[in-house]
């Protein structure tokens, strides 16, 4: 009796233990990492953004997209992607971000991998989620679309412009907006694009699922086309944005 009662207290003894040491090492996992920085850091982010089973399936992705929210300062290296491998359906579960950005070096190519890899998701609280969070969801709304494709063409080094003629291959968020003006000057509705010009070239701009519209002679005409996919006969204004959803100009 005395052996069967020291055995149980021996087994529960080092039950107790493994549970300990199993909850120490998942603390410091990559998800649970994530998670804490998740909650710690990036309150703001609705709840329906958190893609839990990413989370859990895929830890890098998941860490790179919800801890990377320092401005991005760094070209992107040289692509060891195959081109067709890169912006082929699904790509983004397969390749981190960073090395799938230098694979989309050209306009075809970025487009192309968005229409594959982004579906458009409605976002009523407005939340403008970062390039590399887009990228692990799979998933944003105008907004969330342009300043992707914005993104990555920063990052494979395009100039950030508000289209002086005197950039090289320059591009940047266009948010064009319309409807009957709040007492606080903001408008109800509007649609944002990515808006670019390469050297010596008309204007064009990267819509939703990375269709490509245009050209355009001046960003007026690029506006009005936006109003015109939307119906609109009456715009209100239009901004430019950069990576960070800084309104650098307004019209």
């Amino acid at each position: 009796m005395r052996f069967r009662l020291l055995a149980i207290s021996l087994i529960g003894g080092l039950s107790t233990l493994f549970l300990v040491l199993l909850m120490l090492t998942t603390a410091h996992s990559p998800v649970a990492q994530a998670r804490t920085q998740s909650r710690s850091t990036n309150t703001h982010l609705p709840l329906d953004k958190q893609n839990v089973s990413l989370m859990d399936s895929d830890p890098l992705s998941f860490t790179l997209a919800f801890t990377s929210y320092l401005p991005l300062v760094s070209r992107s290296p040289q692509c060891t992607i195959p081109p067709e491998d890169a912006v082929q359906p699904g790509s983004r579960l397969l390749y981190s971000f960073e090395g799938v950005v230098p694979c989309l070096n050209t306009i075809d190519l970025l487009g192309e991998f968005i229409g594959n890899n982004i579906s458009y998701l409605n976002d009523p609280e407005n939340y403008n989620q970062p390039a590399e969070v887009t990228y692990a969801l799979g998933t944003g709304d105008c907004e969330d679309f342009a300043q992707f494709a914005c993104t990555v063409l920063y990052m494979n080094g395009w100039s950030y412009a508000t289209f002086d003629n005197t950039q090289v291959n320059s591009a940047a968020g266009l948010d064009v907006q319309w409807g009957t003006p709040t007492p606080d000057g903001r408008f109800p509705y509007g649609h944002a694009v990515c808006l670019y010009r390469e050297t010596g070239e008309p204007f064009l701009f990267l819509d939703n699922y990375g269709v490509i519209k245009g050209p355009f002679d001046s960003v007026e005409q690029a506006v009005q086309r936006v109003g015109d996919d939307n119906s609109v006969t009456q715009l209100g204004r239009y901004t430019f944005f950069d990576e960070d959803f800084h309104i650098t100009f307004e019209h």
